[in-house]
């Protein structure tokens, strides 16, 4: 997995970039860097490019993830529900969308699109 995290001063958000496979033990440690890096500018917006990733995530594991996030977010000092998040995706496969809803039903905002522009609109709109 590659990953590059960076703060967007301009859009003020934090932008993760991930290439490669991705487990469900990776998605705490991305993260972790992007909260980190959230924390150091104070913003709570987070934008997650997965495109060129290759999500070996079971279904169990997505329903996992959101519990998981906010132990991570709780451990340096968040509530994950402060976050906006935007994930943009190669395609919205049904375990992505379950993804989407259980993340929902555990009160954390978190969308899923298919273009990067649209994202960052996305997150602009209050």
């Amino acid at each position: 997995m590659n990953l590059i995290t960076a703060y967007d001063q301009k859009l003020g958000l934090v932008i993760t970039t991930v290439n490669g496979p991705i487990t469900v033990k990776d998605i705490e440690l991305i993260a972790g860097k992007a909260i980190l890096l959230a924390n150091k500018h104070e913003c709570n917006l987070m934008l997650s490019d997965v495109r060129e990733a290759t999500l070996n995530i079971s279904i169990m594991d997505y329903y996992s993830v959101p519990t998981t996030l906010a132990k991570k977010a709780r451990e340096l000092g968040r509530l994950i529900h402060e976050f906006r998040r935007a994930v943009v995706v190669k395609e919205i496969t049904d375990g992505l969308r379950f993804f989407e809803n259980v993340t929902f039903n555990h009160m954390q905002r978190m969308k899923l699109f298919l273009d990067m522009d649209e994202a960052k609109q996305g997150h602009l709109e209050k």
